[in-house]
């Protein structure tokens, strides 16, 4: 698993001489801090390629700026719903999207079946371009005006993660400043933790700092709308570009 700090980065930066036991406990505990803020921040980070298929009901649709669920409007004659001014909020199944335009393409059909088709349905608005769609890149979020339909099938490509140096352990490259940082203390809670590091004793108020310190980062950054659609299916395969 490549890692977000090179072992001997880390060992380093807590003032550590080079010994074999500790660098392997190293490399575990910074294995480990990957799986975690992964986990935390609900996305994995290592460099694929995704699509997910999402199924998006009108109903669940909010007009553009309220940031909320709303019940679509209705026409005062006939009671049904109509499309009005509005947004759809997808929260993709990575975050750090990458290759923004080239790379991403979005696709809509009144079946799922239809997703598949070569050419893009256009009687159905179908969004061919990233031009209606504003794009949160690191949280992996998808806004995207008005399908025009009650109940649609919305396909997304995308390219998403980092790509590591292939060292052995590998370690991911151009990784934003704040998930070092996050990483960074994870490490070193694991650490202070770990008789093998001769601080198993740390005091609990030291754990405590950094635990609210760590919180903080990943508060910021949580991939956490819970008034989004989810994929219904997504599929991602490793990449190298």
């Amino acid at each position: 698993m490549p890692l977000i700090r090179s072992v001997e980065s880390t060992r380093d930066r807590l003032g550590f001489s080079v010994d074999d036991d500790r660098d392997a406990a190293f490399e575990s505990h910074l294995e480990t801090a990957v799986e975690t803020i992964s986990d935390r921040i609900r996305s994995e980070i290592d460099r694929v390629d995704v699509v997910d298929t999402f199924f998006v009901r009108f109903s669940l649709r909010s007009p553009i700026g309220t940031g909320g669920r709303q019940r679509p409007a209705t026409s005062r004659n006939t009671g049904i719903a109509v499309a009005g001014s509005s947004t759809t909020t997808l929260l993709l199944s990575r975050g750090f999207v990458v290759d923004i335009g080239a790379g991403m393409t979005i696709h809509a059909a009144g079946t799922e079946d239809s997703l598949d088709d070569s050419a893009i349905r256009s009687d159905l608005k179908s969004v061919s371009s990233i031009d209606h769609t504003m794009i949160e890149a690191e949280r992996g979020v998808v806004k995207v005006q008005d399908f025009g339909l009650d109940g649609v099938y919305v396909r997304v490509s995308y390219r998403a993660g980092f790509l590591d140096d292939g060292a052995s352990p590998a370690v991911y490259t151009a990784t934003p400043s704040w998930l070092v940082r996050a990483n960074d203390l994870e490490t070193r809670i694991l650490v202070n933790s770990d008789a093998v590091f001769g601080r198993d004793k740390v005091e609990k108020d030291e754990q405590d700092r950094l635990e609210m310190r760590l919180n903080s980062i990943l508060y910021k950054h949580a991939r956490y709308i819970p008034t989004a659609e989810k994929p219904i299916h997504s599929v991602a395969t490793a990449s190298s570009v």
